[in-house]
């Protein structure tokens, strides 16, 4: 959730509609507000995945 967090306070505006899922702040928000919106196509929900995604890739060659 930290880089969620981290592109929500980055662009504020463009994330109302993640935040208006949880409770309206950025404590209120789960993962699974997360993955909801990036189903609907919300940038900053997909761009937060992305790099999740990326995190988990270099672990995963790391690993080997």
């Amino acid at each position: 959730m930290r880089h969620v967090r981290e592109a929500i306070a980055a662009t504020p505006d463009i994330a109302r509609n993640l935040l208006a899922l949880g409770d309206g702040s950025i404590e209120g928000l789960k993962g699974h507000h997360v993955t909801e919106a990036a189903r609907a196509g919300d940038v900053v929900a997909l761009a937060a995945l992305v790099v999740l995604h990326q995190l988990f890739q270099h672990a995963k060659l790391q690993a080997y």
